[in-house]
């Protein structure tokens, strides 16, 4: 079956939206900088933008780091408001927030909670002022066909910014919310929806969608009486990770989810599908099993808890199809016998990853997303800079078609050059690697690593263009052998 991105080659780039950032961020990547990033990128030849997960965080301090740990999968992370692209923003003094969020933009780490604080600030200023203008209808409508999905996360939003915990922490006798306080959250994802659609006009994107969510967060919270309690989603031991891993990530229950007939997955996919012109669905093989880990307990302590494939495949062909939206699974780690032949007949393609793949790249399937690497592995500067990783290293230079002697910014430029002759339909690079970033974005399985997510790309937004290396890398990913 043809993959659902069409006919033709693609080819494009992976952002951590977060760190991508421009000489007017607040701090941290947003959804200006991704509009930004698709007009250089379409400039260059591109067509699609992976961009990592963008679902909303826990309003609270500290930010989370991580964008595969949401508190909801379906509605958007205000953090990535482009505040200067905010209707009216103009009339409201924001000027000193501004200059101090700039600042943040001379640390190579990003800094969640400060760029929060003074977004945070902004807002509510800018609200202000708009509730004395009186009722938008366009918000109006917004929130009407958003419904008591929309309300309900604007009230779990209001309780946890007021109490500083997620739901299990909220007392008993909890004050509900005001309708102002439920606007001034409905209005945050007006604007972010509206930004992420003006951005995707500039240049196709495939978002990204978690495979599960925070268990203090909104989705957990909406959905509690169909969540695994106790339970976290991981992954068994392999030959990258011999402990295992727990995500902490709280799974929906199998029979509980078949009872509500899969309502959740269905509303989820619908509402990524009106945003992007694509999805990659994290850890896909989740729509079969998932590992399951007792809270508290050691990841290889866990074990496999089985969904219903055939109805979870169906739906997602459903929306797929509904919403004229491309699909891609992300099948690295340990896969059941016979789960890639089943995403293939469903015309969902999976990742020839070259560290991983045994194959030439003039053999990988046509029907799949060629990389290089993830953001769960080093970056090739960072690999062969650093001699843990020799192992690695002697891949990519093999890859490459290098000897020891290369300096590291040719090798990733030929890599990139092999990359781009490979026959898959689709090719991704990271920005990361583009840039000749030697940071990686996440170390799998930890939460102690306090850069996790956190490396800004060393080139801005605004100078990609005028780079030598990105310019050489972008010539690299235009042959085709």
């Amino acid at each position: 079956m043809t993959p659902t991105w069409g006919e033709g080659r693609r080819w494009g780039v992976t952002c951590q939206l977060a760190t991508t950032r421009s000489s007017t961020s607040w701090g941290i990547g947003d959804f200006g900088d991704l509009a930004r990033l698709g007009a250089w990128l379409r400039d260059v030849g591109g067509d699609v933008i992976a961009v990592s997960p963008l679902g909303d965080q826990l309003p609270i301090l500290p930010r989370q780091n991580s964008p595969y740990f949401g508190s909801s999968r379906r509605w958007l992370d205000p953090i990535h408001l482009d505040i200067s692209r905010i209707e009216r923003h103009d009339s409201v003094d924001v000027s000193d927030l501004e200059s101090a969020a700039h600042r943040l933009n001379d640390h190579p780490l990003i800094d969640r909670s400060a760029a929060w604080g003074y977004k945070r600030d902004a807002f509510r200023r800018i609200f202000d002022d708009e509730v004395h203008r009186g009722h938008d209808e366009d918000l109006d409508r917004f929130i009407e066909a958003g419904g008591p999905d929309l309300a309900a996360h604007a009230r779990f939003c209001v309780l946890t910014e007021r109490y500083g915990v997620g739901w299990p922490g909220w007392p008993d006798d909890h004050v509900e919310p005001d309708d102002v306080e439920l606007r001034l959250w409905a209005w945050l994802q007006w604007h972010a929806d509206r930004q992420l659609r003006r951005a995707s006009e500039v240049c196709d994107l495939n978002g990204d969608v978690p495979v599960g969510c925070d268990p203090a967060g909104a989705d957990a919270w909406a959905d509690q009486a169909l969540m695994a309690t106790g339970w976290h989603v991981g992954a068994p031991p392999d030959e990258f990770n011999q402990e295992g891993q727990d995500w902490a990530i709280v799974p929906y229950a199998p029979d509980r989810l078949a009872e509500a007939a899969h309502r959740p997955l269905r509303a989820m996919l619908a509402a990524n599908s009106e945003r992007f012109a694509g999805l990659r669905l994290d850890h896909v093989m989740g729509l079969f099993r998932l590992w399951w880990v007792p809270a508290g307990a050691a990841p290889q302590d866990g074990h496999y808890a089985y969904y219903d494939a055939e109805t979870q495949l169906a739906i997602v062909v459903d929306e797929v199809n509904r919403h004229h939206t491309f699909i891609i699974g992300e099948d690295l780690g340990t896969v059941e016998d016979g789960v890639r032949a089943r995403l293939a007949e469903a015309g969902i393609p999976g990742l020839a990853v070259a560290w991983f793949e045994g194959r030439e790249p003039e053999e990988w399937p046509e029907s799949s997303v060629g990389m290089l690497t993830t953001h769960d592995l080093p970056t090739v500067v960072g690999a062969l800079s650093d001699p843990a990783e020799w192992l690695l290293a002697e891949r990519i230079r093999r890859f490459a078609r290098c000897d020891e002697w290369a300096e590291p910014n040719a090798v990733v430029v030929e890599a990139h050059r092999r990359l781009a002759g490979s026959r898959s339909g689709m090719v991704l690079a990271t920005l990361e690697d583009i840039c000749g970033s030697p940071h990686r974005v996440n170390r799998p399985g930890t939460t102690d690593v306090h850069d996790n997510w956190r490396f800004a790309l060393p080139v801005l937004v605004d100078d990609l263009a005028g780079h030598d290396l990105v310019r050489a890398n972008i010539d690299a990913l235009h042959t085709r052998v």
